[in-house]
């Protein structure tokens, strides 16, 4: 079963890298061709062996920007197709470590009345954090992430992950501002945005949704919500749970020099370590540093 999906996946990488004519066909490159170009990327194969998924990318004359959507691999046959009817958004999947549940980021089903939804076209586009049953009804699905909350599908700085044991979501998020900007310098983060790239969106935090509390069968069992560093003004990304799950390692710039997210690698860029363990408040929890650089 293996097998089928690492041939698919090298049928699959190959596709979506192949040139727009053959030697045969050389022709200046025109501007529709842009629209038959298509890009594969963050091929998944499930924990269970059964499948795998990835994300396709393509540009499409009816639709402003780029689209995504995610595609299944068949473990049996290879066969490829879209994961749901009608290719809605779909970014950054992750497994749980049992395979029986596929969380993925879309834009497909943000609220129109939400800050989400007004959000500059050109900063990153908003979405939720999207739950999928592989287990028995591959139809169920389940948005998890709060309205107000925009996961970060940037491989920057993103990442939506499960736990090593299963029993938490755990991803990147900024509170949507609808577009306010606090600073007049985009390549500075404000209170209430990330400056360049991330306009309308607030300083991102560490989201960890907890599960299964109580109900070990069911796979949407997801109640609470909440942020590590949701009381400073701070932003957090690239979030990583240590194995034993005692706490949440991830990049951060505390001090007074901010720059647009996109840029603080630069400067002043460390490892921080938040302590899931003990008594304290979600909201109550405070990083310690773990690294030092200029």
């Amino acid at each position: 079963m293996r097998r089928s999906i690492v041939a698919a996946a090298w049928v699959v990488l190959g596709f979506g890298l192949a040139p727009v004519a053959t030697a045969g066909e050389q022709r200046p490159l025109e501007l529709d061709d842009l629209y038959r170009q298509e890009q594969v990327s963050e091929f998944t194969v499930s924990p269970r062996g059964d499948e795998a998924v990835y994300v396709r990318s393509w540009y499409d004359v009816r639709f402003p920007g780029r689209r995504t959507s995610l595609w299944r691999v068949d473990g049996a046959t290879g066969r490829h197709e879209p994961l749901e009817p009608g290719e809605p958004d779909g970014r950054m999947p992750t497994y749980s470590p049992d395979g029986r549940r596929l969380a993925f980021i879309s834009s497909d089903g943000v609220r129109r009345d939400s800050a989400a939804a007004r959000i500059p076209r050109y900063s990153d586009p908003s979405g939720v954090v999207r739950l999928l049953d592989r287990s028995e009804d591959l139809t169920r699905r389940r948005d998890v992430s709060l309205p107000e909350l925009q996961p970060s599908a940037d491989p920057f700085y993103g990442r939506l992950r499960f736990a090593p044991k299963g029993a938490t979501l755990f991803y990147s998020a900024g509170y949507a501002t609808a577009g306010r900007r606090a600073v007049a310098d985009p390549f500075v983060s404000g209170d209430d945005d990330q400056g360049e790239g991330y306009e309308g969106y607030a300083p991102s935090k560490i989201v960890l949704c907890g599960g299964n509390k109580g109900n070990t069968d069911d796979a949407f069992a997801y109640r609470d919500v909440f942020a590590l560093g949701a009381g400073d003004r701070f932003w957090y990304g690239d979030p990583q749970q240590t194995p034993d799950g005692a706490a949440i390692i991830c990049h951060a710039n505390r001090t007074p020099d901010q720059e647009s997210v996109r840029y603080s690698i630069n400067k002043n860029y460390d490892l921080w370590r938040f302590e899931l363990e003990g008594t304290a408040e979600p909201d109550e929890i405070r990083p310690h540093r773990l690294t030092v650089n200029p």
